[in-house]
């Protein structure tokens, strides 16, 4: 009795072992897997966010710009400044740029739940973050580029591109000294205010967001 007794607790000992390591190795390979997926949409992040620090850089240089030309056409200079001068900031005072990043691994990862695959709190309290901060930034731009369109359509109808003789030149000169030009301008100017003095704050975020993810790729 004592031997069938010893013989029925191996065999039991010996299926509870193979379960114990079966489900042990299944554990493993889901937590690789979780692994290998989080180091991918890590490096997918990096790649998006490095692009889109890029795409900020130019869009803001582009507003830099147009704020020169919108300056110029709020001083002074431009009752002195020749046609030729008056003509090359007109063309700029018009600039659309809009930054438009790409946020597609982003938002697969925060709308589809699949957040809590990233292990770096940091990380994805500032992603969650993203896509309301860069709605807030990109509004500015939004309204900016509403008015630049309505003053481009103003110059459309009422501006001779091209002119080719001094009577040409001087119905130019006229417009963009009328009332309904300067205060196109004026507009402009109050929205690049906003943009200019969120931008730099909006960029450090952007490379904080970078910088994490380096930290985070450099140990995996």
């Amino acid at each position: 009795m004592k031997k069938l007794f010893t013989q029925y607790a191996l065999e039991f000992l010996v299926v509870f072992l193979g379960i114990s390591l079966s489900f042990g190795l299944n554990n493993w390979n889901e937590q690789n897997k979780r692994d290998q997926l989080e180091s991918q949409y890590l490096k997918s992040l990096h790649d998006d966010f490095k692009t889109n620090l890029e795409a900020f850089d130019e869009a803001f240089d582009m507003h830099l710009a147009q704020d020169q030309a919108v300056a110029f056409f709020l001083s002074e200079e431009r009752f002195h400044a020749p046609y030729q001068v008056m003509d090359s900031v007109a063309r700029v005072v018009t600039i659309n740029w809009s930054y438009n990043p790409n946020m597609g691994v982003a938002n697969s990862l925060i709308y589809s739940g699949s957040l809590e695959l990233i292990k770096n709190n940091e990380i994805k309290t500032l992603l969650s973050r993203l896509p309301d901060i860069i709605v807030d930034y990109t509004e500015e731009e939004a309204r900016t580029e509403k008015v630049s369109v309505q003053l481009d359509e103003f110059m459309i109808v009422n501006y001779i591109f091209n002119a080719k003789n001094k009577a040409e030149e001087r119905h130019n000169m006229q417009m963009m000294h009328a009332n309904e030009f300067y205060n196109h301008v004026v507009i402009i100017d109050s929205w690049l205010k906003e943009i200019l003095s969120e931008g730099p704050m909006f960029r450090a975020k952007l490379v904080d967001f970078i910088a994490l993810l380096e930290q985070e790729l450099a140990v995996k």
